[in-house]
């Protein structure tokens, strides 16, 4: 479930606007979230933010994969207590 976590990640730059504040949010250094967003980057083949000094924004393709990625991150929060419940 390693790509839920690159979900979060990303979920997390676009609601704090930038790398740096979604790290604190996050507990990991600002190095290592840049690296996954550009992980994902690398991997869909497209950017999916501008970088500013001030902050990212989301580009086109960014928005049509953060789409994607909060209806998973919704099925994946409304499982957990389905999951739970099976092993009470």
């Amino acid at each position: 479930m390693k790509h839920f976590r690159y979900f979060r990640y990303m979920d997390a730059v676009v609601r704090a606007g930038s790398i740096r504040r979604a790290a604190e949010q996050l507990y990991i250094t600002p190095s290592a979230l840049d690296r996954r967003i550009h992980d994902l980057e690398k991997e869909l083949g497209t950017p999916l933010f501008e970088r500013h000094a001030r902050g990212m924004r989301l580009l086109a393709a960014g928005e049509i994969f953060l789409g994607y990625v909060r209806r998973h991150l919704a099925d994946l929060d409304r499982m957990h207590p389905r999951l739970k419940v099976l092993k009470a």
